[in-house]
């Protein structure tokens, strides 16, 4: 009631509504109905996205110059054809060293991954199916990911420092962009999905 005055059946009706059902349906807006999940594979993607990231910001520290230069790193004679599908995907790394640019496919895990690991000379083709490979050049680093299976994930992930660093200091960046768009689109091609992770 109103001021004294009856208050019409119909607008009381509306009131209850307004009292009870808006609160309700308000509370039904959830982040994931805002969200662009994707359902099954995604989730291990995003693990794996999650943890690079987590990586690269733990790791924040500028590098220090380097001045020697490693060897180019040959491509490995004995490759599978094939080389085994990863749960958590592949992770990809770069840095140049001198005028070579230099790549790391390495089998992607939960565990961080020491810089010095990753730039190490050697290769490994486990019989766990854990991987590292590590070429210098675009041809060869092509030649490694194609003998990924279809379907496959790679994280690139590397960091732009620009001018905060000294020339020639050695750190997982990433090329020059014709360079990274040869290996998306050298990717897409062989439907394996590459996809960038950058820290600026």
């Amino acid at each position: 009631m109103l001021s004294g005055k009856k208050v019409p059946v119909s607008l009381r009706s509306l009131l209850l509504v307004m009292l009870f059902i808006l609160p309700m349906l308000a509370a039904c807006e959830r982040l994931a109905t805002l969200s662009n999940w994707e359902p099954v594979s995604t989730s291990q993607a995003m693990e794996t996205q999650s943890a690079l990231s987590t990586q690269m910001a733990a790791n924040r520290t500028l590098p220090a110059p380097t001045s020697t230069l490693a060897p180019p790193f040959p491509t490995p004679e004995s490759l599978p054809q094939v080389l085994p599908h990863s749960l958590k995907g592949y992770e990809l790394y770069s840095w140049q060293n001198g005028n070579e640019w230099n790549f790391t496919l390495i089998t992607g895990t939960n565990r961080a991954k020491a810089f010095e690991e990753i730039i190490a000379a050697g290769n490994s083709l486990g019989t766990d199916d854990f991987v590292k490979i590590s070429v210098t050049g675009l041809n060869e680093i092509e030649k490694v990911l194609s003998l990924l299976p279809p379907n496959e994930q790679v994280f690139w992930a590397g960091m732009d420092l620009g001018d905060q660093v000294p020339s020639g200091t050695v750190y997982l960046t990433f090329p020059p962009q014709d360079m990274i768009d040869e290996l998306v689109r050298f990717c897409l091609d062989r439907k394996v999905t590459l996809q960038l992770l950058k820290e600026s």
